[in-house]
């Protein structure tokens, strides 16, 4: 425990992090200093009764000025309370003037919080505090005579020079803190969007970083709404709501609101009055509501703050969305060059590299006993078709002998284009098939290729036709089982023995544990 104070002694010491609230430590310990050093001087000579006061007085102003710090906010009850414990103290003290020094030092520290009027009613009551203790002077035990009121009174048209050049000071911290936060939001979702590629993914940074947005802009709060026949329906909030909205009818933005506002300092577009009033509700407080579209949805942010939304909001949101529109290009120009890399361009089947890492996958993650079949295909009589008839006949050859692969396989199998007139069909079990309705389904889709691909093709100069070998590898997942590669080489093996034997026909091994049993033709 006493640890714990000497930690948090030393941070009081050290000050806090921020540049607002570290000024607003140095103020507060200015006006605290200040109080210490008019005590001496208040305590000295003076009555019984009048040292009470002072203390009392002392102890109320230092704890209302420690609980403002310490709330970074200040109500009107702490306001009243100070004025009123000024009036002690200044009542209670020798000269009245020897109040001026915490007096203005407690202007400095109160600038800093709330607005600007809030802080000119502050000066106000405390102006009226120092100017009824005079009245009160001449009632204090061990005070004779008038109190010298000529000193106090000269000093406080320099309360309002206080408060204009603190107020100046608070409002350019603010900003500059306010800014800093954003930029620091901006930031760090530039950094989490390179290590992010999914769409889901872009937009929760999004989310965060307009959030943080909301965080470092006094009184801003944002929505997302997404259309649905006759709402807008809310997907998220950030900032101050009392009740959280969950939709918004539909015409409180126009049918024709673009998706892509004029300019980036276009302010965006104002909610409907009826809409902005239940948006109120919800804020507990009136505001002016602006919407600006998503990238890359239908679908729009919602702004509203006090007043007006600070320029300053609006953009750090636009810049948002254009970050997050350039990583979702950039998410889809990565998809697509890996979709390139993984399909072969002439039929747009999976290629070589894509069957492969199926094919690991299936070695490695199925479920242990859970069967899986490849099938290695290569084509008969290709290249005479190719030489008779010319390479664009060939190539409408393959495209069409792929749209025969994709009929004729089972939903859900992988056929892939291994390269030149060689095809490859990847084939898994389905829950609950036992090893011999998984067999009669290799045996189904091997006889489907093998017809399929047999009948004739109506190509550019003629007519076509092709025969397709088969060898089959059907394995079950578990210890002992070859890899991948290892697979496919013992379906080539068993191709190899089907060609032999005379066109379309489908060879088969069996792999039981790591051992290949060579199984009777399926098609002959």
């Amino acid at each position: 425990m006493d640890g714990g104070r000497t930690v948090q002694g030393r941070r009081w010491l050290r000050g806090p992090d921020g540049l607002v609230q570290r000024t607003r430590w140095l103020f507060c310990g200015s006006a605290l200093l200040s109080l210490a050093l008019t005590l001496p001087g208040a305590l000295t000579g003076g009555s019984p009764e009048a040292v009470v006061l002072v203390l009392t007085g002392s102890v109320a102003l230092s704890a209302v000025w420690v609980r403002r710090y310490r709330r970074a906010r200040v109500t009107p009850v702490d306001d009243v309370s100070e004025a009123l414990a000024a009036l002690l103290v200044t009542a209670a003290v020798p000269v009245p003037a020897m109040a001026s020094g915490f007096a203005f030092a407690s202007l400095w520290s109160r600038a800093l919080y709330g607005t600007a009027h809030r802080a000119l009613l502050h000066t106000l009551l405390l102006a009226a505090g120092l100017v009824g203790s005079l009245a009160l002077w001449p009632h204090v035990p061990g005070h004779t005579g008038p109190a010298q009121a000529a000193p106090l009174l000269a000093s406080l048209p320099l309360a309002l020079v206080i408060l204009f050049v603190a107020r100046h000071l608070a409002v350019h911290l603010f900003a500059r803190e306010q800014a800093q936060g954003r930029q620091e939001a901006l930031a760090a979702l530039g950094t989490r969007l390179l290590s992010v590629t999914g769409t889901e993914e872009i937009y929760e940074a999004a989310w965060t970083a307009t959030a943080a947005v909301c965080r470092t802009t006094p009184g801003l709060r944002a929505l997302t709404v997404q259309p649905t026949p006759g709402l807008l329906v809310v997907r998220g909030t950030a900032g101050p709501f009392a009740v959280t909205p969950q939709a918004l009818p539909r015409d409180a933005l126009p049918h024709d609101l673009p998706q892509e506002l004029p300019g980036a300092d276009d302010e965006g577009v104002p909610v409907a009055a009826h809409a902005a009033g239940l948006l109120d509700a919800a804020a507990d407080e009136t505001c002016r509501w602006l919407a600006l579209p998503i990238a890359g949805v239908e679908g729009w942010m919602l702004l509203g703050a006090p007043r007006q939304v600070p320029d300053e909001a609006v953009v750090a949101v636009r810049t948002v969305m254009a970050q997050v529109a350039l990583a979702l290009r950039s998410a889809d120009a990565r998809d697509e060059l890996v979709r390139a890399a993984r399909t072969d361009p002439l039929t747009g089947l999976p290629n070589r590299a894509a069957f492969m890492e199926a094919l690991e996958e299936a070695v490695g993650r199925l479920p242990s006993g859970a069967s899986f079949a490849v099938l290695f295909c290569d084509l008969h009589g290709f290249k005479a078709v190719n030489d008779a008839l010319g390479h664009a006949a060939g190539d409408a050859l393959l495209r069409e002998v792929a749209e025969r692969f994709r009929r004729d396989v089972r939903a859900g199998d992988l056929c892939a284009r291994l390269g030149g007139d060689e095809f490859a069909v990847l084939l898994r079990s389905r829950p609950h098939d036992d090893p011999v309705v998984f067999g009669e389904s290799v045996r189904g889709v091997g006889e489907r290729l093998v017809t399929g691909v047999a009948a004739p093709v109506t190509l550019p100069g003629g007519t076509g036709r092709v025969a397709v070998s088969i060898g089959v590898a059907v394995g079950t997942a578990g210890a002992g089982l070859p890899g991948a590669d290892e697979l496919l080489r013992r379906a080539d093996d068993a191709m190899y023995r089907a060609k032999a034997g005379g066109k379309g026909r489908v060879e088969s091994t069996e792999l039981r544990a790591g051992r290949a049993v060579v199984g009777q033709p399926v098609v002959a």
